[in-house]
C-alpha cells in the first residue's frame, strides 16, 4: 500500500498508518528495516522533513554498516527538505570520510557527494557544486543506478538555479523528468521546477504539461501543492 501510494495509486494517507502499525508492532521483523525507510520516504514524500528525519536515523542502528550509512544519507537528504543545510553538509561529509569497501558503500559515497554538492549550491558555492555534480555523473554507470542519476541531474538544475542559468537547470531536470524518473519524491521535484522554469522561460504549454502530470501522478505530493 505504502508503495502504491508513493507512485500516485493509493490513498497516502490510509498506507502511512498501516506502515508505521507494522513497524511499531514489528521491531524483529527481517523487513523491519526496509520498512522504516519507506516509512521515511512516505513522510519526504508529504513534506514531513523532521518526522523523516526521525525515521531514517533509526537505520544508523542497524547492525550492519551498509545500513549505518544510508540512514546517514537519507537522513541528511530529509535535513536538506527542511533547509538545514549546514547540518545536512556535516552529515554528508561524515559519510565521505568512511573508505567504502562494497558496492553499496560505494553508493551511498556517491549520493552523499550528490547532497553535499546541493548543499554547495544552498550555501553559495553553486560552481563547486556543479564541478563535483559533473565528475559524478562522468565516472557512473547510468544503467546501474538510474536513482542516483535522478538525484544527481535534480541537484545540478539546483546549482544552476543558484547561479542564474535557467537553461542549463531546465536541461538538468529534463534528464530526470525523461530519464531517470524511477523515484517519485525525485520525479516530483524535477516536475515542480520545470513547471516554473518553462514559465519563467514563456513556454507556457511545456509548463501546462509538467505541471499536468505532477498533479495526475503525485497528488499527494508535497511538490503538487507547493507554489
Amino acid at each position: 500500500a505504502a508503495k502504491m501510494a508513493q507512485r500516485g495509486q493509493y490513498d497516502i494517507s490510509k498506507a502511512g498508518p498501516l506502515l508505521l502499525n507494522f513497524v511499531n508492532g514489528n521491531t524483529d521483523s527481517y523487513h523491519y528495516y526496509a520498512a522504516v525507510e519507506l516509512l521515511g520516504d512516505l513522510f519526504i514524500g508529504i513534506g514531513s522533513y523532521e518526522s523523516a528525519a526521525e525515521n531514517y536515523g533509526k537505520l544508523k542502528a542497524a547492525p550492519w554498516p551498509d545500513y549505518q550509512l544510508r540512514g546517514s544519507v537519507l537522513q541528511a537528504n530529509a535535513l536538506i527538505g527542511s533547509e538545514q543545510y549546514p547540518q545536512a553538509l556535516t552529515s554528508y561529509e561524515a559519510v565521505l570520510k568512511v573508505k567504502p569497501t562494497t558496492p553499496e558503500d560505494r553508493l551511498q559515497f556517491t549520493l552523499a557527494q550528490v547532497g553535499k554538492a546541493r548543499c554547495l549550491a544552498e550555501t553559495g558555492k553553486s560552481q563547486d557544486g556543479i564541478t563535483l555534480l559533473r565528475k559524478v555523473l562522468q565516472d557512473n554507470d547510468p544503467k546501474q543506478n538510474s536513482r542516483l542519476f535522478g538525484r544527481a541531474y535534480n541537484a545540478l538544475g539546483a546549482c544552476y538555479r543558484k547561479d542564474n542559468k535557467p537553461q542549463d537547470a531546465l536541461l538538468a531536470y529534463l534528464h530526470t523528468d525523461l530519464l531517470f524518473y524511477s523515484d517519485p519524491s525525485v520525479h516530483a521535484e524535477a516536475l515542480y521546477y520545470l513547471k516554473k522554469l518553462w514559465t519563467s522561460v514563456k513556454k507556457a504549454d511545456r509548463a501546462n504539461r509538467a505541471r499536468a502530470l505532477l498533479q495526475q501522478r503525485y497528488a499527494s505530493s508535497v511538490w503538487a501543492n507547493k507554489e
